[in-house]
């Protein structure tokens, strides 16, 4: 029983330091994130674009901007995601940061776990912003009710998205790594 009780204490430890580890890079990238504001900024000029060429290409027809509403805004969460994505692991190549952090002793779940939450809190915010533009340029009502539901399906797309390109970049970085 006592060495239950030390394999259960000694568990707990580890996991308790993997978290630090997770909390650390998570401060990590949420600082390269903000030092990089160009990416964000480019990323929200990317969603205002995108809006207006929905909203455009709907004038033709009034009522068809309520239909294609749906459509459009997940069409454009891939594009931003995917852009997302890319630049944030090409400024961290840049810096060698990527490299350094997979070449550490630091619990691979950790560092994935950390990208995958900053993309989707960065995806989910350009998302966010592009849904209240493509509302307005196509002229669909947003109501609270349908705003909150609408919040929660975006931010499970994202994380959807996050937790697939990411991995998947990840394995490209790796597979650089053990050609060089």
């Amino acid at each position: 029983f006592c060495s239950f009780i030390a394999s259960i204490w000694a568990f707990s430890m580890k996991f308790k330091d993997q978290l630090r580890c997770l909390f650390w890079l998570l401060q990590k990238d949420v600082k390269l994130k903000w030092r990089s504001k160009r990416n964000l900024c480019g990323l929200f000029l990317f969603a205002a674009s995108v809006a207006l060429l929905f909203s455009v290409s709907t004038l033709a027809k009034p009522g068809l901007g309520q239909s294609f509403y749906p459509l459009a805004l997940q069409i454009s969460m891939l594009f931003a995601s995917v852009l997302s994505t890319g630049r944030a692991f090409e400024a961290e190549t840049a810096l060698d940061a990527q490299t350094a952090v997979l070449m550490t002793a630091l619990p691979f779940w950790t560092v994935l776990l950390s990208k995958i939450l900053v993309q989707t809190l960065e995806c989910s915010l350009v998302a966010l912003f592009l849904a209240f533009l493509l509302s307005l340029g196509l002229h669909v009502p947003l109501h609270w009710g349908a705003m909150g539901l609408q919040s929660v399906q975006i931010l499970l797309c994202t994380l959807g998205l996050s937790a697939l390109a990411v991995p998947l970049r990840f394995l490209s970085i790796q597979s650089r790594l053990a050609e060089s």
